[in-house]
């Protein structure tokens, strides 16, 4: 019996870890079902543990929409707290960030990441599960938006790598590393990291090879260049339909559906949002359904059926308040602060609304000054009085400190806010110092002005000239 249930599980895992191509465990899962109604239970509790792990992972990886996955995680868990050992508990944890991650649940997820944290702090943990909580972290922090965290984790892994020499999960980490810098718009960081991938290509899993393409993808939206991304994502879905792995497979077609959008093939990108939808609703992921209907809000937006535009979009946010989302990841220039600016406008979850632009930093290109809610960091009132309005909330002050910094502000305003050279502000505030002395005492004003500002880039500063941030 040992013998047949540890010969079930390395088959998973080496479908899972050697082949990674997930569609061939969907025959594997039945038999264990079958094994476990045969011999009703396990042999020892070590064995227990060694299918469970390969079970709830195969289920995570390949059929996330399993009426049983639930009580698999269940069974995982109760296992762990009875298991002394590390690797053991860190596996299960990744499972759990990496499942409930992928379903939307982010509450869950971050009590998983926490665990990770604080096992993998121990030096006893082998090489392979440190790297895969660094994925799974990774993992986590980018669906959250949190991308400096993400680059993070993802580079620690590469670390733990070098220093190991477990390089199975390459690939993967740098994935998840030019993932982060794409939606920092860091190309540079980016293309370095797609061109190490690039390197070891034609020895990558079908998955591996996906999210290359899929990366290159969104790369190409973000430029501006959607017939580039239509070539990329065309490889990206071949690669992904031999992967068989049900969520990348459906961010595939919800991508696919935005390249199709920037081209103006707008049955193409229906089509391939029917087929996303069908996908997020039957794997159970409300984060997919999420990007979904503000993809279709996009669409409608964009044939100028405002009316299924607005209703797409008032799904969307309630669905994401609900869940807590706040990451918005478009890949096309300008789309979120788009959606943002029509759901203020009409009116939809106006709080929630705010509070995405503001975790996000959304600042549109046009600054929509007719939407009186949109929530700006900064706020400058100069007609009838002065004041500073940051965050929402009146700034006060008081103390001789504050007072050259705010003369400097009004005076950049009152001489236009643009192009403003620093003689001119230098003769106003300091008409008595000379040259030496008026730079000294400007570069020390505009320093303070930024910190009671709190937001360096507000008052931009080159070449000698002074400019408010529009």
């Amino acid at each position: 019996m040992s013998g047949i249930f540890l010969s079930w599980s390395g088959i998973v895992d080496a479908i899972l870890w050697g082949v990674r191509c997930f569609a061939p465990v969907d025959k594997w899962i039945p038999v264990l079902e079958e094994l476990i109604k045969d011999f009703k239970t396990f042999p020892s509790q070590e064995i227990e543990a060694r299918v469970t792990s390969s079970m709830f992972s195969a289920l995570v990886k390949r059929q996330p929409h399993h009426p049983e996955i639930g009580e698999w995680e269940k069974r995982a868990l109760y296992l762990e707290e009875a298991s002394e050992d590390i690797n053991f508990k860190i596996q299960i944890f990744c499972l759990i960030a990496l499942h409930r991650s992928f379903s939307g649940d982010f509450q869950k997820a971050s009590l998983a990441i926490d665990m990770l944290r604080q096992l993998t702090r121990t030096r006893d943990a082998s090489p392979l599960p440190l790297i895969s909580a660094r994925i799974a972290e990774s993992i986590y922090y980018h669906m959250t938006g949190l991308y400096e965290e993400c680059l993070k984790a993802a580079n620690d892994g590469l670390e733990i790598s070098r220093n190991t020499g477990v390089h199975v999960a390459d690939q993967i980490l740098l994935g998840n590393a030019a993932g982060a810098a794409l939606p920092l718009n860091d190309f540079s960081t980016a293309n370095n990291l797609l061109a190490r991938m690039a390197l070891h290509l034609s020895s990558s899993s079908p998955h591996e090879k996906a999210h290359y393409y899929w990366l290159k993808t969104r790369e190409a939206l973000r430029r501006g260049n959607p017939e580039g991304a239509s070539a990329y994502i065309e490889l990206c879905m071949n690669s992904i339909m031999v992967s068989g792995q049900p969520f990348s497979l459906c961010i595939s077609h919800l991508i696919k559906a935005k390249v199709m959008l920037s081209l103006k093939r707008y049955k193409e990108a229906e089509e391939q949002l029917s087929i996303g939808f069908e996908i997020a609703y039957r794997i159970r992921s409300t984060i997919l359904e999420f990007l979904a209907h503000m993809i279709k809000a996009l669409c409608a937006f964009a044939q100028g059926d405002d009316a299924s535009g607005l209703m797409s979009l008032r799904k969307a946010f309630v669905l994401g308040k609900e869940k807590g989302y706040y990451n918005i990841v478009l890949d096309t220039p300008g789309a979120s602060e788009m959606l943002c600016v029509k759901a203020l406008e009409a009116g939809i979850e106006v709080e929630y609304v705010q509070e995405i632009i503001r975790k996000q930093k959304l600042i549109p290109e046009k600054a929509p000054l007719h939407v009186e809610n949109w929530p700006w960091y900064l706020k400058i009132y100069t007609l009838g009085r002065f004041g500073l309005v940051k965050d929402n909330k009146p700034l006060h002050f008081s103390g001789k400190i504050q007072k050259k910094p705010l003369e400097m502000l009004k005076t950049l305003i009152a001489l236009g806010g643009r192009d403003v050279k620093e003689e001119q502000v230098s003769d106003l505030l300091w008409p008595l110092a000379d040259g030496d002395s008026a730079h000294s005492d400007f570069k020390v004003t505009l320093s303070r002005l930024r910190r009671l500002i709190g937001f360096e880039d507000a008052i931009k500063f080159q070449d000698g000239r002074l400019m408010i941030d529009p």
